[in-house]
């Protein structure tokens, strides 16, 4: 089964650098684009399966997602949702600053939860038919999964992923592989990295 990780398209907060959590927010005309050009790059993969956080912003990504492949209906799951990012939430790189600063206490959703859900839909999902499934997620949820399953080569800290960026991970006999991070749609088709460049792991 190969799995293609996609971040939502743009919204009026990304633009503004905001920290998107939770919040409801809606693509804007730019984020709508993003999508529908992941859609037609998506459509000579065979996708079977498509599943998606159910926040706004990431669930009209799949919609448009859906609507170039063909593949009906999306899937909300709850496990793919942003990371809790607490008083964070809304807050511009100069609000955030200040709040380090001040020495507060910043209660987010641990990382450690993040990641485990977002293992526990890919190995939900890699037990079942599907061949090909797009999982239209978030920045930090995606970024977490990635770090972790490349032996912190990518993802949190590593990978600022763009607005419908595409991830690719391939599971094959109890092994997952990730293949490509963060390619814009204009790069799904190139070839695979030979060899790729993180390792496999048992799932």
């Amino acid at each position: 089964m190969t799995i293609y990780l996609v971040r939502h398209g743009e919204t009026n907060w990304n633009r503004q650098r905001r920290v998107q959590g939770r919040e409801n927010i809606h693509l804007n005309a730019s984020g709508k684009r993003q999508a529908e050009l992941c859609g037609r790059a998506l459509v000579p993969l065979g996708i079977d399966c498509i599943l998606s956080s159910p926040l706004q912003r990431a669930k009209k990504t799949a919609e448009l997602i859906a609507a170039a492949v063909h593949v009906y209906p999306v899937r909300l799951d709850r496990r793919l949702i942003e990371r809790d990012f607490g008083p964070l939430s809304g807050m511009t790189p100069v609000e955030r600053r200040k709040m380090y600063l001040s020495g507060a206490s910043i209660p987010l959703e641990s990382r450690d939860n993040l990641i485990d859900r977002m293992l526990a839909v890919l190995a939900d999902y890699s037990g079942r038919t599907f061949q090909n499934v797009v999982m239209v997620s978030h920045g930090a949820a995606i970024n977490a999964l990635l770090y972790v399953r490349s032996g912190g080569s990518a993802g949190t800290g590593k990978t600022v992923l763009k607005n419908g960026g595409i991830s690719r991970i391939d599971c094959t006999n109890g092994k997952m592989q990730i293949c490509y991070c963060n390619r814009s749609p204009d790069e799904v088709a190139l070839p695979l990295p030979v060899p790729l460049a993180y390792p496999a792991y048992t799932y």
